[in-house]
């Protein structure tokens, strides 16, 4: 279904059509025989609260399959937090529950390309960061500021939406009276972490990427997806790149 969405999405001509044709090239060469693997501990997910009501908003806009594929899997997806708590993320980590179904860490395992699912509260701020993976969202349900970059470059998506982010670019998310509910594929290193500045937000126009090894930076990792570290990440010992 996600797959069949970027093509269709690709051949509207929007900017980010050839990232939407990777991903859904790499989705369409899955194999899809679930993991053995045992599955970590269940832990609490605050975030789920909000899931009656983003299903409540799909009844809106979303198709009768796609509602029928979301309930479908909804009761088998292994939802997480999926930030630990920091200072970063402790403003919305009550708000964010992810649920990885391919992937690294995924029911069905791929190193190629992640397919997983985002739920996020109302009145919430996803805020400022960046990942070296290439991230694609196909919005199912409710509205959304999301900003890239700079501060004048935001848009309001809902649903039907595809909201593209490639690699290294900042973005982020500000919801509105209603939680929205996406599809999201990773590709470009989907285990890869996220990174954001712990002095505050970026300036207009500038970017830094890792690695981050040089002391004093203001720039910080996040352990993400905790089902696929071991540890703590640490950078490689390189100079950063300031664009």
């Amino acid at each position: 279904l996600v797959s069949r969405h970027f093509r269709v999405k690709a051949g509207e001509g929007l900017r980010s059509s050839n990232a939407l044709l990777t991903a859904a090239n790499l989705l369409e060469c899955v194999d899809w025989t679930a993991s053995d693997e045992l599955a970590p501990p269940i832990e609490p997910v605050q975030a789920l609260r909000h899931l009656p009501a983003a299903l409540d908003e799909m009844t809106k806009d979303a198709t009768a399959e796609e509602q029928d594929v979301m309930r479908s899997v909804i009761g088998l997806a292994p939802w997480q937090t999926f930030y630990e708590d920091c200072a970063w993320s402790r403003p919305f980590i009550n708000e964010i529950a992810c649920a990885s179904l391919v992937g690294p860490s995924g029911i069905v395992r791929s190193n190629d390309v992640a397919l997983g699912l985002f739920l996020f509260g109302p009145q919430a701020t996803y805020r400022e960061h960046a990942h070296s993976l290439d991230e694609i969202y196909y919005v199912f349900a409710g509205d959304a500021d999301w900003g890239f970059d700079k501060k004048d470059n935001r848009q309001v998506l809902g649903p039907g939406s595809v909201v593209h982010t490639a690699a290294d670019q900042r973005h982020d998310l500000r919801t509105r009276a209603t939680p929205i509910l996406c599809a999201y594929t990773w590709t470009n290193d989907p285990a890869a972490p996220t990174y954001y500045r712990s002095d505050g937000p970026w300036r207009g126009g500038e970017s830094i990427k890792p690695p981050l090894a040089v002391p004093g930076l203001p720039l910080i990792h996040i352990q993400r997806c905790r089902r696929n570290t071991q540890g703590k990440y640490r950078w490689p010992a390189e100079s950063t790149k300031n664009k």
